[in-house]
């Protein structure tokens, strides 16, 4: 075997492997990101304003609702 026949087998090795990892780390899911609307009463995170609105009339229909505005 030639010395360039070698490290094409090692090149040729490293790019299946890069392949792989790159293909394995795509399948694995991340954590969502909590939304930035927590409520204050229990602090569950939602995306929308409107999704905090339903929680509140869902979760804490008789609990007082302090609002934050920013």
């Amino acid at each position: 075997m030639r010395a360039w026949e070698k490290w094409e087998r090692i090149l040729i090795g490293g790019i299946a492997v890069m392949i792989t990892l790159v293909a394995t780390t795509s399948l694995i899911k991340s954590e969502p990101v909590p939304g930035p609307y927590v409520c204050s009463l229990c602090g569950e995170p939602f995306n929308t304003i409107d999704e905090l609105y339903q929680h509140f009339v869902s979760a804490h229909p008789a609990e007082p609702v302090t609002i934050k505005w920013e």
